[in-house]
């Protein structure tokens, strides 16, 4: 990627990508090295001073069936439309065209050249500055000249006819839409001409006025467009419209309007507010990589195929409520950096919502109010379901995600994708699913959580987060996509330097320790969000109640395993409650949480019972081992009974040194019957020259070990007695011997019951 490419502006970018296209009079025209039209106006042939329907083949390639020329874009836009009376063939259609010279009469094709270079544009087409930076006679039209050029585009909106298209969206007949690729217009909107029947009108009066019936339709495609204003609300677009790469440098209003084809927003920047309030898509709808700016609204939209919004990013609010989706919806990798919300009111079925956006094309053609009104459309109110495979995976919620009242008819998937390397979906702030009814087959847990309260996330870096790297390549073609680790992204402390200047010159000084080339677009709404995020301060009892209502939703969809986790996400939220919880329940939350996981984990208890019952035969072996077995007169007592009264003397003056004490304890067990002996004592027979009493004596840690495991798995019992040394330490040092038992007995028992209670939730024993 050069460096030059790296500096733009979203909307710097591309205008570099429109000026790419070639859109000038003679780029308009360009052929290819097969003498086809780069820009082709699909089904359509020149022959002589006229333009004539023609064939189109399998590819979608127009095939002249009059000996003339495939047309170009160029001839679309010289081309005068006339009124075609329906008695007409379609195979018999034609249009005069206006050649150039009257077009540059006419005001429609404007020079910009210097130099005395021609450089002809259509207005249509016509930049507000050359490639040099020049401005052209468009910047600095009046609004007569604005005028003009909204009657032209007009003049083809009323011009559009029916026509057909594969499952691809492609024509497979003469393309009648209006070909508004690559153009520069203040507003796209019916104009107002377009008369909108009032909503009482009634349908079958409104069929008989072909003139007001078709008056609100609309079929076009503007690709590549730059449009400060789009105003489309009622329209019904009968056919596929095809919009990648436009950038709706104002609001984009499509509220009610009718896409009965299959529509394109693929990389679609809108840098105002987006408004498919109500819309209905009647086939699939692509917003890979759209861009918002603004808000999104698309409540009751009805979407009867695909909606595709991978890699989608909504700076502003989402608002998708009551919104229906007959089939699959794809929101892999979105990043919603406000509020999405997805709620709902009520119930609907599959077969309702492929009904809600279905759209047949009567003759004559249906206005707006008509299909809304119809019953088979019913977008007008209240629908709202998931009605298939929903997919969020990987997508990020940095604000409140609402799905209340919502149902989820198929499986919804917010987990990590294997296959597509796509991790799970992460919440950072409220989830809410009230009153929502979750497919059984719904994948969210524990781990789609990335803050349980709330908590100030920390600052995003493309490497880190793969729909930062997304948002950051969203203008860039497939080929041209940056990898995460070579995207130019700034630190926190540059971010917070540059946005918290006081005046232009310390902005500047910001500007540049920014890292070079970075989308400052991009780290506008990112560090808006973050900003919010940190200076919100979360309630964790709000979230205690949202864990605790999807909690319950898991208990009733019978998905034990995200019941759980859930269970466990309110119980951490609950101790963070600044009021109305004791420090105790705190306490035992945390001893909950680190002794078994809050019920999740079996190996957490087994491992803390080993690890007591090794603990506290450690403590038993040293009391037992500071505890004498026998008085310095009862051993000598003895050793005289078994040696005879010459026996030498084990304690006290003239004492045997150590090594023979060894020895004789050897010789004669009757002396440490009742002693703990840590170490092992020596073999009589040793034939070490320099032998040692500090070696251990397993026999004895056995011993201990015993007495421990016996005491944790019947805590109320004790087996100790039947060893001699213990029942010996018992008589002698009660006291301490009780408090290490009494604490053992304690512990075993918290942690049996935690281990039956993990039990019983890991495998929901009733």
């Amino acid at each position: 990627m050069a460096d030059d490419e790296e500096k733009l502006s979203p909307e710097e970018r591309f205008w570099k990508r429109w000026w790419e296209q070639d859109f000038s009079w003679a780029g308009l025209a360009a052929l290819d090295e097969d003498r086809y039209p780069k820009r082709p106006w699909i089904g359509w042939e020149v022959v002589g001073d006229r333009v004539r329907v023609a064939q189109v083949d399998y590819r979608g390639r127009t095939v002249p069936i009059a000996g003339g020329e495939p047309a170009t874009l160029q001839d679309y836009w010289r081309t005068r439309f006339e009124l075609i009376e329906d008695s007409i063939a379609e195979d018999a259609i034609s249009h005069p065209l206006i050649d150039a010279d009257q077009l540059i009469a006419d005001g429609l094709l404007v020079d910009i050249g210097s130099g005395g270079e021609k450089d002809l544009w259509h207005v249509a087409h016509l930049p507000f500055t050359d490639k040099n930076g020049a401005r052209t006679p468009k910047a600095d039209w009046k609004e007569a000249d604005w005028a003009t050029l909204e009657r032209v585009v007009e003049q083809r909106l009323r011009a559009t006819r029916p026509s057909d298209f594969n499952f691809l969206g492609r024509p497979s007949s003469p393309d009648q839409r209006a070909q508004l690729t690559g153009v520069v217009l203040r507003a796209l909107s019916l104009p107002d001409r377009f008369e909108r029947a009032p909503e009482d009108a009634d349908p079958a009066e409104l069929a008989k006025k072909s003139d007001v019936a078709t008056r609100s339709v609309l079929r076009c495609t503007f690709n590549f467009a730059w449009l400060r204003q789009t105003q489309l609300q009622s329209a019904v677009i009968l056919s596929p419209v095809s919009s990648v790469s436009v950038f709706f440098a104002g609001d984009a209003d499509f509220e009610r309007a009718a896409f009965a084809g299959n529509a394109w927003f693929q990389r679609a920047a809108f840098a105002g507010d987006a408004d498919f309030q109500r819309a209905a898509f009647a086939g699939n709808a692509w917003f890979q990589r759209a861009a918002f700016a603004g808000n999104a609204w698309f409540q009751r939209a009805a979407f009867a195929g695909n909606a595709w919004f991978q890699r989608a990013a909504f700076a502003g609010d989402a608002w998708f409520q009551r919104a229906a989706f007959a089939g699959t919806a794809r929101f892999q990798r979105a990043a919603f950096l406000s509020l999405a919300d997805f709620s709902s009111v009520i119930d609907i079925v599959p077969e309702d919502a492929r009904r809600a956006a279905t759209i047949d094309e009567p003759d004559p053609e249906p206005s707006v109010q008509t299909l809304i009104k119809d019953e088979k459309f019913g977008v007008a109110n209240g629908i709202g379901a998931l009605a298939s495979p929903a997919l969020f995976n990987g997508a990020q919620f940095w604000s409140k995600a609402d799905f209340s009242n919502r149902r989820f008819l198929a499986r919804t998937d917010f987990g990590a994708d294997e296959e597509a390397a796509i991790s799970s979906a992460k919440f950072y702030d409220r989830i809410l699913f009230h009153d929502a009814a979750p497919h059984g087959d719904t994948n969210l847990s524990d781990d789609n959580v990335a803050a349980v309260v709330g908590e100030t996330l920390p600052w995003p870096t493309p490497c880190d987060n793969e729909w930062l790297a997304d948002l950051l390549n969203r203008t860039r073609d497939e080929d041209e996509v940056v990898a995460a680790d070579a995207l130019p992204w700034p630190s926190l402390r540059q971010t917070m330097d540059y946005f918290s200047a006081e005046n232009d010159e310390d902005r500047e000084q910001a500007a540049q320790r920014l890292p070079e080339g970075v989308d400052l677009q991009a780290l506008r709404w990112v560090w808006r969000a973050w900003k919010t995020k940190s200076e919100d301060k979360p309630e964790p009892a709000e979230f205690e109640r949202d864990y605790r209502r999807l909690k319950l939703l898991m208990e009733n969809a019978q998905a034990r395993n995200e019941e759980q986790d859930f269970f466990a996400l309110e119980l951490r939220a609950r101790r963070l409650r600044r009021s109305g919880v004791s420090r105790l329940e705190k306490i035992s939350s945390y001893l909950f949480e680190w002794l078994s996981d809050f019920g999740r984990d079996l190996f957490r208890p087994m491992v803390a019972l080993a690890a007591i019952t090794i603990l506290f035969a450690a403590a038993y072996g040293v009391v037992g081992a500071v505890t004498p077995p026998l008085t310095g007169e009862d051993a000598q007592a003895r050793l005289d009974r078994e040696a005879g009264p010459d026996a030498p003397r084990l304690w006290g003056p003239n004492a045997v040194d150590d090594v023979t004490r060894v020895r004789l304890y050897a010789m004669y067990p009757a002396l440490y019957q009742e002693r703990f002996d840590a170490f092992e004592p020596m073999r009589v027979d040793s034939t070490d020259p320099h032998p040692s009493p500090w070696r251990p004596n397993f026999d004895a840690w056995r011993e201990a070990l015993a007495i421990s495991a016996g005491r944790t798995v019947l805590p109320f019992t004790d087996s100790g007695q039947r060893f001699p040394w213990w029942a010996r330490a018992t008589r002698l040092r009660p006291g301490l011997t009780g408090l290490i038992g009494g604490l053992h007995r304690v512990f075993a028992i918290i942690l049996i019951f935690l281990l039956v209670l993990t039990l019983r939730r890991r495998f929901q024993i009733s």
